[in-house]
């Protein structure tokens, strides 16, 4: 992802020179190698030159949606939305001949996605060349974007528990980091923690789900960053965790029977929240 050509778009825009915004923290030279796209820069450096601009996160991720990055979204959200086979094998041949033109490797990444996808519904083998393609891929990216939080997405449940907590944890860091003004990537980024703790309590490895939990749940009691639906979906696992902790025979659905019971919603429902659990475990 060209963070750093993004990030000169905006300061350019700004009307400033790299020398105005550099400092003894960030020297000119390496915002000149960030921007040219010869080196990576930490997270935090990246925040400290995008105050210096008047600039924000949300801008930049937003500079990069509205460019490139917006027609490669759009291609991954049609391969989630599909499983069938030939819409997927036109998706895999359309990027694999864009990938030929434009050598991005965000192009062959989703070339990639949409080949591991067609294996998993045949019930193929899943190449390791092709996971460890999208390893390099996410792990060599600072912070994610939503293409970086899709491209997860597809691999999730293909990983080793190690290996999910690594990607987990830049959802979660990501969260903690800088709360977005586009509700759809904060719901993304919660989706992929989801799906996370699923796989975890599919593993039964209770104790990453339970790190989890606690990881996202101050998150959640500012709700207002998410929507309802994901705040419900999170209070669900909550749920489900707890009931295997305490070895009750109770389900998820029995949270949305104690929901309409009360007539709370989702986010009443974190307050209300310990009180009608320890209400279900006495019945």
């Amino acid at each position: 992802m060209k963070y750093g050509y993004y990030f000169k778009k905006i300061r350019k825009r700004r009307g400033l020179t790299i020398r105005e915004i550099a400092s003894n923290d960030v020297p000119i030279s390496s915002i000149s190698r960030f921007e040219n796209e010869t080196s990576d820069m930490y997270f935090g450096n990246v925040m400290t030159l995008l105050s210096n601009l008047g600039s924000s996160i949300d801008e930049l991720l937003n500079e990069i949606d509205m460019d490139e990055s917006s027609i490669h979204i759009e291609s991954l959200r049609a391969l989630f939305s599909t499983n069938e086979i030939k819409q997927l094998i036109r998706i895999y041949k359309d990027e694999l001949a864009a990938y030929s033109e434009n050598k991005n490797p965000v192009t062959l990444a989703i070339a990639t996605v949409a080949r591991i996808r067609i294996q998993k519904i045949n019930h193929e083998n899943i190449s390791q060349y092709d996971l460890n393609f999208l390893n390099n891929i996410l792990f060599k990216t600072n912070y994610w974007g939503e293409i970086e939080f899709y491209i997860f997405g597809s691999v999730a449940d293909l990983l080793e528990s190690s290996v999910l907590m690594r990607y987990t944890q830049s959802a979660v860091d990501y969260l903690k980091g800088n709360y977005s003004a586009f509700y759809s990537r904060n719901d993304l980024a919660l989706s992929t923690l989801l799906n996370s703790i699923s796989i975890f309590i599919f593993q039964k490895d209770m104790k990453s789900s339970r790190y989890l939990l606690d990881e996202i749940e101050p998150l959640i009691e500012k709700s207002d960053i998410f929507s309802d639906r994901l705040v419900f979906e999170f209070l669900k696992e909550i749920w489900e965790v707890k009931f295997l902790e305490t070895k009750k025979d109770l389900k998820a659905s029995d949270l949305s029977s104690y929901l309409i019971a009360e007539q709370l919603n989702a986010r009443d429902l974190i307050e209300y929240f310990e009180e009608g659990f320890n209400s279900l475990l006495k019945n």
